[in-house]
C-alpha cells in the first residue's frame, strides 16, 4: 500500500487530490477505533490544505462550547466537509484484517461502504482469510497480491539466520528445508 500511496502523491498540486491513509497493527487495536481512525483521517486532510483548518477549528469551537467530546458522526461528517476542498480524496486501509472483528470491523466495513458513497475513493488491503472482509466487498473489484515462493524463502531463511537459539534447534532436527517449507506453505503467499 506505501506504493499506493507515494504513487498518489506524485500527481502535481493542481490535480488537488487528498491522500489518507492508516495502516492498521493488531498490536495497536486499542488505539485504532473507529473514533481514533476518522480522527486520524481527518487530521490528514486538514494537514494537506490550509483552507480546510476553518473546518477543523469550527468543530473545535463547537465542542469547547459544549464541553464535549467528538462523536465518530462529528468527525465523519467534518471528513466530508475537508473534502470539499478536493477534487478527489484516496482513503488507503492497510491490513484491515488486523483489526478485531467484533470491537472494529463491525463499525469499520460499514463506514467503508458509506465513504465510498459518499464520493471518497478506497484502496483496502486485507488478507483473504477474514471472511467478513471478503462479504462485506464481495460486489467490488479486487486484485490479489501475492508474494513469490523464492521472495518468501528468502524471507524466512534471513529471519532465522537472526535467530541463532532457533537455527541450533533447526539444524540438529535435520529438518530445515522441512521446517522452512512448511513455513514458505503456511505463509500463503503473505
Amino acid at each position: 500500500s506505501s506504493l499506493v500511496i507515494d504513487h498518489l502523491q506524485e500527481h502535481p498540486s493542481e490535480a488537488r487530490y487528498g491522500v489518507i491513509h492508516i495502516y492498521f497493527n493488531y498490536k495497536e487495536q486499542h488505539q485504532q477505533k473507529p473514533i481514533d481512525i476518522l480522527a486520524s483521517l481527518a487530521k490528514q486532510l486538514g494537514n494537506q490544505c490550509p483552507e480546510s483548518l476553518a473546518v477543523l477549528k469550527d468543530l473545535q469551537k463547537r465542542l469547547q462550547k459544549d464541553n464535549k467530546n467528538p462523536t465518530e458522526d462529528d468527525l465523519y461528517i467534518t471528513l466530508v466537509k475537508l473534502s470539499k476542498a478536493f477534487t478527489r480524496i484516496f482513503i488507503i486501509f492497510d491490513a484491515l484484517d488486523e483489526c478485531d472483528r467484533s470491537k472494529q470491523r463491525e463499525t469499520l466495513l460499514p463506514m467503508c461502504h458509506r465513504m465510498g458513497k459518499d464520493g471518497f475513493t478506497l484502496f483496502l488491503t486485507s488478507r483473504r482469510s477474514a471472511d467478513d472482509i471478503q462479504e462485506s466487498f464481495r460486489a467490488v473489484p479486487t486484485i490479489e497480491i501475492k508474494a513469490h515462493e523464492r521472495d518468501i524463502r528468502s524471507y524466512i531463511d534471513n529471519r532465522l539466520k537472526k535467530s541463532p537459539a532457533v537455527m541450533r534447534m533447526i539444524r540438529t532436527s535435520n529438518r530445515e528445508e522441512e521446517i522452512v517449507s512448511e513455513l514458505v506453505d503456511a505463509s500463503d503467499g503473505m
